[in-house]
């Protein structure tokens, strides 16, 4: 099942002539007045979405929609930005009105998160059309680094007179990774506090997203970011999870853990672990990472589990 967040956006378009509607700061055409009417934020029962609302609202942050048009050849045309601190997952509505010869368009959408009050970049720079990067210091454990996109053509040609109704629905450009110890009970038999993890990306990662094309865009290496302790079970402790560029396609790449006590002394490190991940998909990588021993030599696994194709064995 998908793990995000998506947002429809309902689109009334009307076409004109001049000979029903004039512009007058307009020169003599075909036009066409495309208004998007409502921006339904839809959540399943499995998104995590109460989490992102907490967080949203605790850190203070608003919501952010970018709505860029191009012509198909890539031309840009105009845009519009609006916030919303409605971050709750239900109807509401916004207002964004164009005016736009007869001809082709591609819309492209993109939401995320931003300061209070600010339509700025906050945690992405937003470059339309080539490319959006992770803006400032690489961060993992965080919701407010989600975000959301969507590209879609519209032909206005020869729509004078009518009324057209379009939805879209806008897609994480991400995969979720997680990373669970499940041997908690066990840890807890001669530790009192929790651990603490690093968490690394030795091998190449996407560096971007392209919404214009929907594409990832480049490679990188080196991010890493600090994990979390939250229990899961009496038995399973979440290590950290993270957000990273994702294309349609299974894509691979290596994590490397570090996992320390609460005095900081290193349990485990654990290196070049290869997981798949696929946009919009949860992969979990489980183990006995806090008391268990891996090494090439030895054997000893770590469950891989994916919502596309179950559970993959990686022999360390």
């Amino acid at each position: 099942m998908r793990k995000g967040l998506y947002t429809l956006l309902l689109l009334f378009i009307y076409g004109c002539t001049d000979s029903i509607h004039e512009f007058p700061e307009e020169s003599s055409g075909v036009y066409a007045d495309i208004t998007i009417v409502d921006i339904e934020r839809c959540v399943q029962s499995d998104l995590h979405h109460t989490e992102v609302v907490q967080q949203t609202r605790a850190t203070n942050y608003d919501l952010r929609f970018i709505i860029d048009v191009y012509t198909t050849d890539g031309s840009w045309v105009t845009s519009q930005v609006i916030t919303t601190t409605d971050l709750i997952p239900t109807t509401h509505c916004v207002q964004a009105r164009f005016r736009l010869p007869a001809n082709r368009y591609r819309f492209v959408l993109w939401s995320d998160y931003v300061l209070p009050g600010s339509k700025e970049d906050t945690y992405f720079h937003t470059t339309y059309p080539e490319e959006i990067t992770f803006a400032g210091a690489y961060m993992g454990n965080t919701h407010l680094k989600d975000a959301y996109t969507i590209t879609e053509e519209i032909d206005l040609r020869g729509q004078g007179n009518k009324h057209i109704e379009k939805s879209f629905s806008l897609r994480r450009p991400f995969a979720r990774i997680q990373v669970i110890a499940t041997d908690r009970e066990k840890f807890q038999q001669t530790h009192l506090n929790e651990v603490q993890t690093t968490i690394a990306y030795p091998g190449f990662v996407y560096n971007g997203f392209n919404p214009f094309l929907a594409t990832t865009t480049g490679t990188t290496s080196g991010w890493h970011f600090t994990g979390t302790s939250t229990p899961l079970s009496s038995n399973e402790l979440l290590l950290g999870w993270d957000y990273i560029w994702a294309g349609n396609q299974e894509s691979k790449t290596k994590i490397n853990l570090q996992i320390r006590d609460e005095n900081g002394k290193v349990l485990n490190t654990l290196t070049n672990i290869e997981i798949p991940y696929v946009r919009e998909k949860l992969t979990i990588i489980k183990g006995e990472f806090l008391t268990g021993r891996f090494s090439e030599e030895s054997g000893g696994g770590i469950g891989v589990i994916t919502e596309y194709e179950g559970e993959i064995e990686v022999k360390f």
